[in-house]
């Protein structure tokens, strides 16, 4: 290869600890063959560091995508057998930091898209949305993202704001507590009656 040629290596995947063993360009999607180059994996359980490869198995990920193009990515997984032998998780496979992810279909860093795309819009829009970007991404699978994102953690707030709302008019109410300074809601509560604003209240001593 000449100097001021790109390896797909340089394009796709530098900095992380992979080898990019065959790029295939089709029509519509270019796959990727790729595997670990890191001479050992970290277990997930204790943190222990291990060598011993048991066996290895082929795993199919979403990847962003290129040029307009979308980006499959078959990686070599090597599972390894845990060095603690006290260890409860006796195997384990290998992760690429920053790619990869236990059970995930997609990269990290698609992940990171999807999750943004999802706050934004969520369900069908954020659906149409992902799919003109040339992601796969279905309504329902946006709304599993959100309800897997952790709860914000907010500072104790200064001036609570109290206000109800009809979830269904004349029929069905809810309390909403919200942050009155930096304008976030911070929780809702049913109904709208006082016994169980006073019992949120009573559960968060240094919000009163």
């Amino acid at each position: 290869m000449n100097d001021d040629e790109i390896a797909w290596q340089d394009v796709l995947f530098q900095g992380f600890e992979v080898l990019v063993t065959t790029a295939v360009h089709g029509a519509c999607v270019m796959v990727v063959r790729l595997s670990g180059r890191g001479d050992a994996g970290s277990c997930p359980a204790c943190g222990r560091a291990s060598t011993r490869v048991h066996d290895r198995y082929e795993r199919r990920l979403q990847d962003l995508p290129l040029a307009g193009h979308a980006v499959g990515i078959l990686l070599s997984v090597r599972r390894f057998l845990c060095a603690d032998g006290a260890c409860p998780k006796r195997t384990f496979a290998e992760q690429i930091p920053g790619l990869t992810s236990a059970y995930a279909r997609v990269t990290d860093r698609l992940g990171a898209s999807l999750d943004r795309i999802a706050l934004a819009l969520a369900g069908r829009a954020g659906a149409r949305m992902a799919n003109a970007m040339g992601l796969t991404a279905g309504r329902m699978g946006l709304w599993n993202r959100i309800r897997a994102m952790p709860d914000p953690v907010y500072d104790t707030p200064r001036v609570l704001g109290v206000d109800d709302f009809a979830t269904k008019h004349g029929h069905s109410y809810a309390t909403v507590i919200t942050d009155a300074e930096r304008h976030r809601p911070i929780e809702v509560l049913p109904g709208r009656e006082a016994a169980p604003l006073t019992a949120w209240l009573t559960a968060h001593p240094g919000w009163r």
